[in-house]
């Protein structure tokens, strides 16, 4: 498990499109040479991040969030699917959260079909999307930006959605498996959260390929989610366990 340090330093190199300079990890992190030194060595023994002379780079792997730019060209085609299945939960005059995930900015050129609708998103790639569309209203969360994912994330964010009560939130996770739903990082989890407990209904949208994969952070279990929309049957122990909590799977 990470300690807070670590976790920090996660964040840092997420924030800084993957890498940073030693130096400016120090300025960064108030911590002495010899303790980040330590750190970056036990991160790389985990295989979470690799050194190299002056600074240090994240590795890639399936607990990390990926650039927004690779997500979006990844299963393009069942993300595309996944937006017109969520799509039959859709009608005008709805108050809509929507996360920044790969997978609901599908569901953007399909929501410009209904009338007097209004969004609010920490997403700075579904806000660019919907600026196109003069008939939606769009509120865009403050807080701190994630260059990677294009995302808006931090308690300034969390405050702002708690102003809403919205009729439904869409949105994606980075896996999901037998224990529960899991995301990237923490910062991303936690604006989810504040999401699902100012709608009235929440909609997964999943692709296969986030069955059985493994995420950093725990964001809730399937008891919390209304629905969720997939491309592909689940494996039946995954689907027991989520009918069993009262969600919804809808494949077709």
């Amino acid at each position: 498990m990470l300690t807070i340090r670590q976790k920090k330093i996660i964040r840092l190199l997420e924030d800084n499109s993957g890498s940073a300079s030693i130096d400016e990890m120090l300025n960064h992190l108030y911590i002495s040479k010899s303790t980040l030194r330590r750190d970056l060595i036990n991160l790389e023994k985990a295989s979470m991040v690799q050194r190299f002379h002056g600074g240090v780079g994240l590795i890639e792997s399936g607990a990390m969030e990926s650039p927004i730019s690779k997500r979006r060209m990844q299963n393009l085609a069942k993300k595309s699917y996944i937006a017109h299945v969520a799509s039959r939960y859709l009608h005008d005059n709805m108050v809509i959260f929507l996360d920044s995930s790969s997978t609901v900015n599908e569901l953007c050129p399909i929501i410009r079909q209904f009338k007097n609708i209004t969004i609010v998103t920490n997403g700075i790639n579904i806000a660019e999307q919907l600026n196109f569309y003069q008939s939606i209203i769009c509120y865009i969360c403050p807080g701190v930006i994630k260059h990677k994912s294009l995302s808006i994330v931090g308690q300034y964010a969390i405050d702002f959605i708690k102003n809403f009560t919205a009729d439904a939130v869409f949105m994606s996770s980075k896996a999901i498996n037998k224990n529960g739903i899991f995301e990237g990082d923490d910062a991303q989890a936690l604006i989810k959260r504040t999401m699902m407990s100012q709608a009235i209904k929440t909609y997964l949208l999943c692709d296969d390929s986030k069955q059985e994969s493994s995420g950093f952070f725990k964001l809730d279990d399937y008891k919390a989610i209304d629905t969720l929309i997939t491309n592909y049957p689940l494996e039946p122990e995954l689907s027991k366990i989520i009918n069993e909590q009262g969600c919804q799977i809808i494949t077709t």
